[in-house]
């Protein structure tokens, strides 16, 4: 058994070229809203989503977004930014040769997964057992991606229980999170030409 871990930074982050999703991470005690276009800690309807303690109406951050910049090879800044909901270099999903392929509209129709660790025990302890259903969100748990396709092999975290560097949960396969919960978002700012400000995109 070996844990794939992904080896770079994958937030690879939309002006909107997907439905943007969200939800709730809300482990322990505070309720946090999550998204998959580069916005953090708010919600949708403009209001602040991050809730400390849970359900108590107190927040703590009213938004939170991706702000990043660098150097390439020969010294030239490349930068990708987020507004928020209306305006962001970032698109769900991974990096690919083609967008719009069927493959990736239906592998990628949401770029944010939620799974808990009692989710994880439940399948370790009864993946073999007959008639037993993977549950949703560790199935959907986006392991691998289609090289073919220009995706990285291997995305989200797992722990590889045969070695195969395949993701399948029927193989013993789980995701490798940390604490009670865990949400995992995949982003890139190479799909769409950004918006903010008018530096090269960052590949």
């Amino acid at each position: 058994m070996k844990i794939v871990l992904v080896s770079r930074l994958i937030f690879l982050m939309s002006p909107q070229l997907f439905a943007q999703n969200t939800l709730t991470l809300d482990a322990n005690n505070a309720n946090v809203m999550l998204g998959d276009f580069g916005a953090f800690c708010h919600n949708p309807n403009g209001s602040a989503g991050y809730e400390i303690p849970k359900n108590s109406g107190n927040h703590a951050l009213y938004n939170m977004q991706f702000r990043i910049a660098g150097k390439d090879e020969g010294g030239t800044i490349k930068t990708a930014f987020s507004n928020g909901y209306s305006t962001t270099d970032f698109t769900a999903g991974p990096i690919s040769n083609n967008y719009s392929s069927a493959y990736y509209t239906n592998t990628f129709d949401t770029c944010i997964w939620r799974v808990t660790r009692d989710q994880i025990n439940y399948h370790v302890a009864n993946y073999t057992a007959v008639g037993y259903i993977v549950d949703a969100s560790i199935a959907k748990w986006p392991g691998n991606g289609n090289t073919a396709e220009g995706v990285a092999a291997q995305l989200a975290p797992y722990v590889d229980a045969n070695g195969d560097q395949l993701y399948n949960p029927l193989d013993g396969d789980y995701p490798y999170i940390q604490g009670d919960a865990a949400v995992f978002v995949i982003m890139n700012d190479a799909a769409a030409p950004h918006q903010l400000l008018q530096f090269k995109r960052r590949r």
